[in-house]
């Protein structure tokens, strides 16, 4: 269920001799979301009653979670993370995780700053994952 996460080397002396002049971008160029400003995904599903008192705890479900951690205790959100960006963090993992299970053996990780939930759970059937 975890997975084990290698040690990242990484060159500050490189980086620190870099011109601090240059504008930082992120590695998220040429994600979907940037390629139409206008493009936004959204579901929409009836669930009828019979389906809704179907739901139970024998029914499958997906949790997405996505958080940064060291790999260690510290596990954070976005928001906390985007907090941390200006302090002397040496580096993180940005973690996705899907997993597929029972409601009750779906087990998420909550943020160890500010104990906001850093995971989502869907029916199978609306998981953008799954049903993309």
């Amino acid at each position: 269920m975890f997975e084990v996460l290698e040690e990242m080397d990484v060159d500050f002396g490189e980086i620190m001799d870099q011109d601090s002049d240059e504008e930082v971008l992120s590695d998220d160029t040429g994600c979907v979301s940037d390629l139409n400003e206008h493009d936004t995904d959204h579901a929409e599903k009836f669930v009828s009653s019979p389906e809704i008192r179907a739901l139970n705890s024998h029914t499958k479900h997906c949790m997405i979670q996505c958080y940064y951690t060291t790999g260690g205790a510290l596990n954070v959100c976005a928001a906390c993370m985007i907090r941390l960006a200006d302090t002397d963090v040496v580096g993180m993992y940005l973690v996705r995780k899907h997993d597929i299970d029972y409601i009750d053996a779906l087990d998420g990780r909550s943020c160890t700053n500010c104990g906001v939930s850093m995971y989502t759970i869907f029916p199978c059937s609306m998981c953008p994952l799954c049903t993309h």
